[in-house]
């Protein structure tokens, strides 16, 4: 067990106290009366478990909360250096920061805010001999941080906008990316029009784009080109869109016994989840 030298004086408690400020004294007087007459050891703060970072700003340990906040930047970086040497060491590491921070970091963390709160006393003392005055100094030092009550908050806001962006933006873009292959697909059934005229007067499918005609420009936002293959196939090539840029939609028809055109929607390189239900495979 790790020893200190506790405050030296008669009005420790009150000290304290001053230190404290008003949230959770109790439990922390009971702590640092504890620590006084057996020294430092072993407890277990919760706070310090579930939000270690904010419970070191909520208490006024700004360096330390800094520390905490470098640390796993500081880890990260020596496991980069170590994984190519040898992954168990990097696995190691890793281990051994997860250890600290979810055992050693709460047995220890009112051992620790005890040598907090002892050296700002110890200070104080040191700067003025009048009770009242440190006293004073020690409340306004000590006690809890309000304005991490507002970092919290921004930063539950904050975390929530990220994951409501994060599913709305991809559904968004989803969204945009559909409507434009939708436009190919208007365009396709114009065609499909066009080509089933041409079969009803010709009895057979058409062999180029002359064959069936054009189509108005306006009919070609979003499109590179629309083109017809052999057999009729009538091939959209999107543009525009870093989804679906350059990717096509084939319109492949059959030509039945009766003379009916028989339609197949299908694209070998866009996403089916991006395509009706029809363009399928």
């Amino acid at each position: 067990m790790l020893e200190t030298n506790p405050v030296s004086t008669t009005n420790s408690g009150d000290y304290y106290k001053a230190a404290l400020g008003l949230k959770n004294e109790d439990y922390y007087l009971k702590c640092f009366k504890r620590f006084d007459g057996k020294g430092i050891g072993a407890t277990w703060n919760w706070p310090s478990f579930f939000v270690t970072f904010y419970w070191l700003l909520y208490r006024k340990m700004w360096l330390a909360a800094l520390v905490f906040f470098l640390l796993p930047v500081s880890l990260a970086i020596i496991e980069v250096i170590l994984m190519p040497v040898s992954e168990v060491a990097a696995n190691i590491v890793t281990i051994g920061y997860l250890v600290a921070v979810f055992i050693v970091v709460p047995m220890y963390a009112n051992a620790f805010y005890y040598r907090h709160v002892s050296a700002k006393i110890s200070k104080v003392k040191k700067q003025t001999n009048d009770e009242a005055t440190r006293l004073r100094m020690l409340a306004e030092d000590g006690g809890t941080s309000g304005i991490i009550l507002f970092i919290i908050l921004a930063f539950v806001v904050v975390s929530i906008l990220g994951m409501l962006a994060s599913i709305a933006i991809p559904s968004y873009h989803d969204y945009i990316t559909r409507a434009k292959i939708h436009s190919g697909i208007a365009v396709a059934e114009k065609y499909r029009s066009n080509v089933e005229v041409y079969v009803v007067q010709n009895g057979s499918l058409p062999s180029t784009i002359d064959d069936i005609g054009g189509l108005e420009q306006s009919y070609y936002e979003n499109l590179r080109s629309v083109s017809l293959l052999d057999d009729g196939i009538i091939k959209i090539t999107f543009a525009g869109d870093l989804v679906v840029d350059g990717k096509s939609l084939f319109y492949v028809p059959s030509l039945e016994a009766e003379g009916d055109v028989v339609w197949q929607c299908r694209s070998v390189d866009i996403d089916p989840g991006l395509l009706p239900v029809h363009c399928r495979e």
